[in-house]
């Protein structure tokens, strides 16, 4: 048996969980794995012949038991339609922001057919951000493209093993994050439009093919499926559109037929700007209501759900919808840490929100409000590649009013190298110009 210690970068944790391996089953054949060795592991699994790999997360220490729920897992793998076993025992409630909710069962490792492994892979940082959850991700989409693939191996409370996590630095929430990410982990089916979608939710890409197939998998995952998603490569130079059609095909089977399509490709060969590339979305949106996404960033679960909610009314006078947002902030080497919920609530108006300087999001449009502007504008001084959302928010105001949401429908990465962290000393200068521009003396 092949024994995969994952995240195997956590040195201390890694080296606990490879000792209890070594006393406990001394004849497996132990790879330590560092999340960015996942390419060279799955390389390694498909020129082996053993049947089984066995993948425990760095930190679990096996207990003296474990090897018999490891053999209460093979004796089931004469089952041909069985391909992986999960070691769970059942965790109690948790409480989170004052909010119990029950927990997930506690994981204590994954047995797997190493053909299946080798050929299905755990999902790299671009699919999957958070890699601490590449098993269940897994062990998710083989359920939905097999059925029933896989079998939950009980294992009483006090047994099995022991997890030792790493200290949650100060300010930080592993249960918050679990609550949030676990839901998005789930793999959807998609079926074609057999009408025209409520929403268009439009993406304009430059240069993001690290973080673009995880933004898509938020919109697939959609609990309301009213949707179609327009994505517009701005010229981007890093194979953004090749790695948003290597995604699709290899995970979601989507109609190309321009009737029923959820997903629709636009190619940019140079770079136009934000406000061009969004009014090539809307000009080819079919929905009502148009919601932006940006690339690096996701929509909740339910996100859709709740604007349909508040939006879905035929007669709904608002002409701009948005909720709260959760902040991500990215790491060395990509990894994200849970920052905390961000809120913006009444008075909704535009000279407010743009005088403080914080965004607002999701930003759900109507879209017949939208083509009376003609889109988004690109006469002010960066010609719509900066601070476009501000300035769209300024030129709606005196359609109508703006509805808020007080749930967070939508998770904001925070990156150092973002256009809006390298330009964020222009926010005044833009401001100025707007006051002066729209007579917003609120604004200075």
């Amino acid at each position: 048996m092949i024994i995969a210690v994952l995240s195997a970068e956590q040195t201390l944790a890694a080296r606990l969980t490879a000792d209890s391996v070594r006393e406990l089953l001394p004849d497996a054949e132990l790879v330590p794995v560092r999340t960015e060795q996942l390419p060279e592991f799955h390389a390694f699994l498909q020129g082996n012949t053993d049947p089984f790999c066995l993948t425990l997360r760095a930190g679990t220490q096996l207990l003296p038991d474990f090897p018999t729920y490891i053999e209460k897992a093979l004796l089931s793998s004469q089952t041909a339609n069985i391909g992986a076993w999960r070691m769970t025992k059942e965790a109690g409630p948790v409480r989170a922001v004052g909010v119990e909710y029950d927990n997930e069962p506690e994981e204590g490792g994954y047995l797997w057919r190493t053909g299946l492994l080798a050929k299905s892979g755990f999902a790299g940082r671009d699919r999957l951000p958070f890699p601490q959850y590449m098993e269940i991700e897994l062990w998710n989409r083989l359920a939905a493209a097999n059925g029933a693939a896989g079998l939950d191996v009980k294992v009483r409370a006090g047994a099995g093993w022991k997890v030792h996590s790493p200290r949650t630095p100060k300010g930080q929430s592993n249960e918050e994050e679990r609550r949030l990410i676990r839901p998005m982990l789930m793999h959807q089916e998609v079926v074609p439009l057999e009408q025209l979608p409520l929403f268009s939710i439009v993406m304009v890409v430059h240069n993001e093919s690290p973080y673009v197939p995880w933004a898509i998998r938020s919109v697939i995952n959609q609990s309301f499926a009213d949707w179609e998603l327009l994505i517009v490569d701005d010229g981007s130079e890093d194979g953004t559109v090749e790695a948003i059609q290597t995604y699709l095909e290899e995970e979601y089977p989507l109609s190309l037929e321009p009737v029923n399509r959820r997903v629709q490709i636009i190619r940019n060969r140079i770079n136009y700007g934000k406000s061009a590339g969004l009014n090539q979305a809307l000009q080819a949106s079919r929905g009502r209501w148009v919601v932006e996404l940006d690339g690096d960033d996701w929509l909740a679960p339910d996100a859709l759900a709740y604007l349909q909610q508040a939006a879905g009314s035929a007669d709904s006078e608002q002409v701009l919808w948005y909720g709260d947002y959760v902040e991500w902030q990215e790491l060395t080497g990509g990894r994200l840490m849970y920052v905390g919920e961000r809120q913006f609530g009444p008075p909704h108006t535009a000279s407010r929100i743009t005088a403080a300087g914080h965004p607002i999001a999701p930003r759900c449009y109507r879209a017949d409000v939208l083509r009376k502007l003609g889109g988004w504008a690109q006469n002010d001084p960066y010609n719509g590649r900066l601070y476009e959302d501000m300035h769209q928010l300024l030129r709606l105001s005196p359609e109508g009013p703006f509805g808020h949401i007080p749930l967070p429908l939508y998770h904001r990465r925070i990156r150092s190298g973002s256009i809006t962290k390298r330009y964020s000393s222009e926010y005044r200068k833009w401001r100025a110009w707007a006051a002066a521009a729209y007579g917003e003396t609120e604004l200075l």
